[in-house]
């Protein structure tokens, strides 16, 4: 490990925030040509088995929001292949490797990428059998225009970057996985789950046997708590924040 890693590794582990730590990795991931990233949990979606209720929010975020709200509206998170992939392996991989290996695979995940300017990305899996149900799998993943020199010393480092943003940020998140999903009443959260899958207000009042006027509002009223102006935001920032 270079002298520059190491010192960085150092620098983001004495992070007393979860801000600051990603304030220093946001740095440090500019240098190695990196324009955008999230660190935290895998959706439960991915992980056959894991526990719902101890699903976390990611921990690092530095994706614009209109990604986020696509990603959200389009349900990209149903065909992503990196994340099916981060599951199912531990090694670090590249958006061009996983390409190659699945061609065609989430196709329109990857043009709608190209547009926000990432063409290429790397991908760090977290695996951890001592962590708890729903804290086992997870990821740390790095978008970019491209990746022209990112040799084996360069992912290395990149790596072990990763690995120190998302161990200092996790140990420094200290709300519980219940304090988090209480920012949305058990109805709230129901109906902007639903939302998330694509059904309309009608539709979520037949499911959850309401109203479709009593759906809209719960709907509106967890717009409102979580600060969003739109359904897809609202859908994407409870992705963030865990309480979906």
């Amino acid at each position: 490990m270079t002298q520059r890693t190491a010192d960085a590794r150092r620098e983001i582990a004495a992070a007393t925030s979860r801000e600051g730590v990603n304030d220093r990795f946001r740095r440090v991931a500019r240098s190695f040509g990196f324009t955008a990233y999230a660190i935290g949990f895998l959706p439960d979606s991915s992980i056959p088995g894991a526990d719902s209720r101890a699903q976390q929010p990611f921990l690092l975020l530095d994706w614009p929001m209109p990604w986020l709200e696509l990603y959200a509206r389009q349900g990209f998170a149903a065909d992503d292949v990196v994340v099916a992939q981060a599951a199912k392996t531990s090694t670090p991989f590249t958006w061009t490797e996983v390409r190659a290996r699945f061609p065609g695979a989430s196709a329109r995940i990857f043009a709608a990428a190209s547009e926000f300017g990432w063409n290429d990305g790397f991908v760090v899996p977290v695996h951890d059998p001592r962590a708890l149900p729903g804290e086992r799998f997870a990821v740390a993943s790095l978008a970019a225009p491209e990746l022209t020199r990112f040799d084996p010393a360069a992912r290395r480092a990149v790596a072990a970057l990763a690995l120190t943003a998302f161990a200092q940020a996790r140990a420094l998140s200290q709300r519980s996985p219940d304090e988090r999903r209480a920012e949305l009443s058990e109805r709230e959260r129901q109906a902007v789950s639903l939302v998330a899958e694509g059904f309309s207000d009608a539709e979520i009042g037949d499911i959850l046997s309401i109203s479709k006027a009593t759906a809209h509002f719960h709907v509106e009223n967890a717009k409102r708590r979580l600060g969003a102006k739109t359904r897809a935001q609202t859908v994407a920032i409870a992705l963030v924040r865990g309480l979906l």
